[in-house]
């Protein structure tokens, strides 16, 4: 399905700042409902629609100048993915076979440091764990996610007006064993499914 859609939301962001070493902040991004209007290449072109919902997210997050050198943040986000309960796609001519996802709502912690070792250097680690919405009975091929932990270090190098950054995360996700279900077209037995991800990040940016 190619198509397309706009829609409407609203933000609101909080920020607090409770000495010169301790700073809070909240943003919360409503949901935002769309009717995705299109056409699907099979069997010829056919007219196409389907509704999706973007879910609704709180968003938190302390940080502490613990020391002159290190500065330690601690957030969460949460994500309202109960939005999400079916997956239907309409093709005109054709019978609706929606999907039930039955998605829940999740959690996302976050724990940064950062150490400025040197005027040039800056060091930084952190740590995530993201909670997977999907439940086991409706999990797929589609999207095996499952709970994951994200391990993250790097650094900063900063020269006048120029700076260079890198980062490496290693992304540990859970096992998830899926069980096919009548209409996947796949055989009936389960398949356990697990996956770890190495992620490598270089930036350059001058300021003017």
């Amino acid at each position: 399905l190619l198509g397309d859609d706009i829609g409407y939301g609203w933000n609101l962001g909080l920020h607090y700042k409770f000495d010169e070493r301790t700073r809070v902040g909240f943003h919360y991004r409503s949901q935002v409902d769309l009717t995705i209007s299109g056409n699907v290449d099979f069997l010829g072109s056919r007219d196409a629609w389907g509704d999706l919902t973007l879910p609704e997210m709180f968003m938190f997050g302390i940080s502490r100048q613990v020391t002159p050198k290190l500065n330690v943040e601690v957030g969460a986000i949460y994500t309202g993915w109960s939005s999400y309960d079916r997956l239907e796609i309409n093709v005109e001519g054709l019978p609706t076979d929606p999907v039930e996802k039955n998605w829940k709502n999740v959690w996302r912690y976050q724990l940064g440091f950062e150490y400025k070792y040197s005027p040039e250097w800056t060091w930084r680690f952190g740590y995530t764990y993201d909670q997977s919405p999907i439940p086991d009975d409706t999990i797929d091929y589609q999207l095996p996610m499952s709970d994951r932990q994200l391990f993250s270090l790097g650094f900063g190098y900063t020269k006048n007006d120029r700076t260079w950054d890198f980062a490496y995360t290693y992304l540990m996700a859970d096992d998830r064993t899926i069980a096919a279900r009548p209409g996947d077209g796949i055989p009936n037995d389960t398949r356990t499914s697990n996956m770890d991800a190495h992620i490598i990040v270089i930036s350059y940016s001058v300021r003017f």
